[in-house]
């Protein structure tokens, strides 16, 4: 059953590629290579780990391929594949003082939030830590001792709480403005770098890694939009290929190195199976779940609607309304290999989407994350004006775009699509859009002189 995973997995990838006309970053193209490098991996450790798959998992990961081939299928046809390269496409302009301000504004939620990382490390048990040693610490609390880090109750600086979907909806749209401008006139802005790289140091406080691989998908998809859009980039073409693959060997070692900085480093030890807990490992987890819970076709085991699937909703609505008992806890619990090496917590996406719905839930939410990332990318691929200008819809597609990846990992996208930082930075970004680069535009359009066409009588000069 593992090699027929493994072979499906590459057909379904295959046919993608060759439908789309070998476009890398495609959804359907994604979504297909991340569960073909999983079952990869399942293959090369089958042995260590005693691996062996049945056939529910097979065929529930075959629906979820076959939808979204389905989609690519339908809309492909709709999407226009024809070059339109904007030569006349200007920089995005944002005045360096607006971008100092936020610079500083970052400093200040950082340096507070260090202080909020003491406070919590001290009221734990008053033992003096390295920043690293806190950072772990704050990992683990807010992950696996939620009892306990709800009982310390530390407070937050009022200036993080306000300060972190201020600063980090302003990083995000530095990094958008800094990839487009990159990709009109070949220079970096210093001031959006450095912006950038702030948020890449809180988030490294906070301990999760996640959010940093969102930063470098994020930029990857918009140079790879970009550049097909100025004409710099031409999709299908090999080379495309290779620097894809360098890059995925720079990004993982780059995880790795991570595992130093957020105090990480016992895990050094064991290195492949470590890897293998984040590629590989929820397929098995699926599996094993699946085997033994013995799910039904149609209705989950929870009384309350998509409990486990939309769990980040209902807990962002108990903090927000004074409301309880609807968020549950989580059942991503820890599990092993069938001869008893610990392999995570995480279980594919599917694994929410059986346990709230049953089998049949699978199609409908699969079908609504593949009809977004795939109609959302034929629409901007069809549009002549994203260079220039800033686009709300290729903005949050970027940065979502990391939650298709992430669908062989868990339910990111649900899980993002709802959960307060998400509905937080959308907001935040939506008003600057408005106010700022909208209003700009019709400012200088308001501002532009105004040409009264009329009619001059001609006159005979030699009567």
């Amino acid at each position: 059953m593992l090699y027929l995973l493994f072979l499906i997995t590459l057909i379904f990838l295959i046919l993608n590629y060759k439908i789309t006309k070998k476009d890398l970053l495609h959804p359907s193209v994604i979504f297909c290579f991340m569960f073909f490098l999983y079952s990869l991996l399942c293959v090369l450790n089958r042995k260590y780990f005693a691996i062996s798959l049945h056939s529910p998992t097979i065929i529930v990961i075959t629906v979820g391929l076959i939808i979204f081939s389905s989609m690519t299928y339908i809309f492909f046809s709709k999407t226009n594949n024809e070059i339109n390269i904007e030569n006349n496409a200007k920089k995005i302009e944002i005045p360096n003082n607006y971008v100092v301000a936020l610079i500083v504004f970052q400093i200040l939620t950082i340096f507070f939030f260090i202080v909020y990382l003491t406070d919590l490390s001290t009221a734990y048990d008053m033992k003096a830590r390295s920043l690293s040693e806190m950072i772990s610490l704050f990992d683990t609390m807010t992950k696996f001792w939620i009892p306990i880090f709800n009982k310390l109750a530390v407070p937050v600086p009022m200036l993080y709480r306000i300060g972190n979907p201020l600063t980090t909806a302003g990083a995000y749209i530095m990094l958008y403005v800094m990839i487009h401008n990159f990709v009109i006139d070949r220079k970096i802005n210093l001031l959006h770098l450095i912006s950038v790289l702030l948020l890449c140091v809180l988030i490294v406080l906070n301990g999760s890694r996640s959010p940093l691989f969102r930063v470098i998908t994020m930029a990857i998809v918009l140079y790879y939009i970009f550049a097909y859009k100025s004409g710099q980039l031409k999709i299908g073409n090999r080379k495309n290929l290779y620097k894809f693959a360098v890059l995925g060997v720079v990004i993982v070692l780059l995880f790795i190195g991570m595992l130093f900085v957020m105090g990480r480093s016992d895990k050094m030890g064991d290195l492949p199976s470590y890897l293998f807990i984040y590629i590989g490992a929820p397929i098995v987890n699926l599996d094993t779940w699946i085997v033994n819970a013995t799910p039904h076709f149609i209705g989950g085991f929870t009384h309350i609607f998509g409990e486990q699937t939309f769990r980040t909703f209902y807990t962002y609505i108990e903090r927000i309304l004074p409301v309880s008992g609807l968020a549950k806890g989580t059942i991503d619990y820890f599990t092993f290999s069938s001869n008893g090496i610990e392999i995570g917590n995480v279980y594919t996406m599917y694994y929410k989407y059986i346990y709230d719905f049953g089998y049949i839930g699978i199609i409908p939410l699969t079908a609504i994350m593949a009809f977004y990332y795939i109609k959302t990318y034929s629409t901007i691929q069809n549009d002549k004006t994203i260079l220039g200008r800033f686009s709300l819809k290729l903005f949050i597609f970027a940065y979502l775009f990391n939650d298709l990846m992430m669908s062989t990992f868990s339910t990111r996208f649900y899980e993002t699509a709802m959960d307060g930082p998400f509905i937080k930075l959308l907001i935040v970004t939506a008003l600057v859009k408005v106010f700022y680069f909208d209003f700009n535009k019709v400012k200088a359009w308001a501002e532009k002189p105004i040409y009264i066409k009329r009619k001059v009588k001609e006159v005979d000069y030699e009567k």
